[in-house]
């Protein structure tokens, strides 16, 4: 007589330890694949605001030039670019790529940014009873920060990049549509194949009266990039130091 063996019983619900191990490893992996890929993506996001915010910017000051005969500047500023030594440009920039120095509206952007938007910063200058925008137009639309850290404009007036440092703004102040940025104009920065012949990065061309590399327009406007670094002595290439790091990624208004 034949025996009847039991039915196996159905398998009980849930994983066993080495499939939430397999399944765990496969998360890990996708993870690894998926976080750089982000990662890119949110950077290239973020360099492509840096550079709508600086065209906008670029575009603001020339319509501040179109309605007043000249650029939004404090006065103080226009006295230190006719000095002989800056030849009428002025770099508005951070603690390492500045024209002037002492007060913070001549070292940073805040100056330029307070007359863009009408803001009256009396008692002190630089457009104190709004004396650098009689006409109280609002020229530049752009966020305002939380605090004086983050991208936008900060309680302090400075404009923010999206990560956190002042655009870099530079005028033509003598008006002759040439422009001479604290940077840029360095030749081991701007040369190309390691000599000063023309054209420079970004079509630049060299001075050899100043020995200096100038741009042939009236504003400069960049970002130091996602590094938050730059620098006037790069390492020796056969590339110009603009294309070096950590210059390279920054965010210009004419590249």
């Amino acid at each position: 007589m034949k025996s009847i063996l039991p039915k196996p019983g159905p398998r009980a619900a849930g994983f066993t330890l080495v499939e939430l191990l397999v399944v765990i490893a496969i998360i890990a992996t996708l993870a690894g694949l998926l976080i750089p890929a982000v990662t890119i993506a949110k950077q290239k996001a973020s360099v492509a605001r840096a550079k709508a915010e600086i065209n906008n910017l670029v575009t603001a000051i020339n319509a501040y030039k179109q309605e007043y005969g000249r650029y939004p500047v404090p006065k103080d500023a226009e006295a230190i670019a006719a000095q002989a030594a800056n030849d009428g440009n002025y770099t508005f920039g951070n603690n390492l790529f500045t024209t002037g120095s002492g007060q913070p509206y001549l070292i940073d952007n805040r100056g330029v940014i307070a007359i863009l938007l009408a803001r009256d910063t009396a008692p002190n200058p630089p457009n104190a009873g709004n004396a650098r925008n009689p006409r109280k137009i609002k020229f530049l639309d752009a966020k305002d920060a939380v605090d004086s850290s983050s991208s936008g404009i900060g309680p302090d007036n400075v404009y923010r990049d999206p990560w956190g440092n002042p655009y870099v703004i530079t005028f033509d102040l003598n008006y002759d549509e040439v422009s001479e940025d604290v940077l840029y104009r360095e030749p081991m920065v701007s040369a190309v194949g390691g000599n000063n012949a023309n054209p420079g990065f970004g079509g630049h061309t060299y001075n050899t009266t100043r020995s200096f590399f100038q741009a042939r327009q009236g504003v400069m406007v960049w970002s130091l990039g996602p590094d938050g670094s730059a620098t006037r002595t790069p390492t020796a290439s056969t590339e110009p130091g603009a294309k070096v790091e950590p210059n390279r990624d920054n965010v210009t208004s004419w590249q």
